[in-house]
């Protein structure tokens, strides 16, 4: 298995994946998620709630969302993008339970209380491999206030199959953990569908940094050739202009009545994938 290198433009809109939760071959809901490879295994990230059936400030079991009676999706398809072909897309269906219970991983401390779902993916013959990175240290500067981006599908909403780009800004102290558990706080006109979307800082030049100052991508000079002429030997490849943190995955508005919504750290992912236990209802 390989990671694909697609275009640094378009990598966040075919990084998401658009979800469809079932029970007995019936579609319940839409939602978003995006994967992610650990040790070579891929594994589809999205919330907790998501994989059980809840509304999304509803997690640990308390209230089913679905209307159907059923009281756990049993899969859920995923739309992939196709491999080495980024304008087509097929789909695959993955299991949710089995008879032991829930397939998927979920934090082992905190279990729903952290709204993360991590399921093992078993059928990705013909599936391209763009992953988020969870491990990627942190090399930008940011801080309340400043702008990030949720890709997702709202509303199972989408163009040309690509993912719909979300802004919003960071609404707590980015440094500071809310409630005390690995998450904070942004605020954005979010909407149904979105959950389980990563949430990404993206630029493209130069920007501002967390204290204000002028932040520069590297670039390489252009290179002018005239026709027939070859290319120098010392010529380095232009660098790309692109700007791209992974800063976590977007769980839902912590009040229906509030733009306000939680992002749950990189942190947490690594814990659920590392040393999650399979969850429980």
């Amino acid at each position: 298995m390989t990671i694909s290198k697609t275009p640094d433009y378009y990598r966040p809109s075919l990084a998401s994946r658009l979800l469809t939760t079932q029970y007995l071959g019936s579609e319940l809901l839409q939602a978003t998620g995006f994967l992610v490879v650990h040790n070579e295994l891929p594994y589809l990230i999205s919330n907790w709630h998501v994989f059980a059936g809840l509304a999304p400030n509803l997690v640990g079991g308390r209230t089913i969302l679905d209307s159907k009676g059923c009281r756990l999706p049993d899969a859920v398809k995923i739309r992939h993008v196709r491999s080495g072909d980024y304008v087509n897309f097929i789909e695959s269906t993955e299991s949710l339970v089995d008879e032991s219970g829930p397939l998927w991983l979920e934090h082992p401390e905190h279990g729903s209380m952290v709204d993360i779902g991590a399921l093992p993916l078993t059928q990705i013959k013909d599936v391209e491999i763009i992953a988020h990175d969870p491990w990627m240290p942190m090399f930008i500067q940011i801080g309340v206030g400043d702008d990030l981006t949720i890709v997702g599908y709202p509303f199972g909403v989408q163009s040309h199959g690509f993912a719909i780009w979300t802004r919003g800004h960071i609404a707590s102290e980015f440094d500071l953990d809310y409630q005390d558990l690995p998450c904070f706080l942004i605020d954005s006109r979010t909407r149904e569908g979105q959950s389980g979307s990563p949430a990404i800082f993206f630029r493209t030049g130069s920007y501002f940094g967390k204290f204000g100052e002028i932040m520069m991508v590297k670039r390489s000079a252009e290179l002018v050739l005239t026709p027939g002429q070859p290319i120098p030997e010392d010529y380095v490849v232009p660098h790309s202009n692109v700007t791209e943190q992974f800063l976590g995955i977007y769980s839902g508005r912590i009040d229906k009545e509030s733009d306000l919504g939680r992002v749950w750290r990189p942190s947490a992912i690594r814990d659920v994938i590392e040393r999650g236990v399979r969850a429980k209802i």
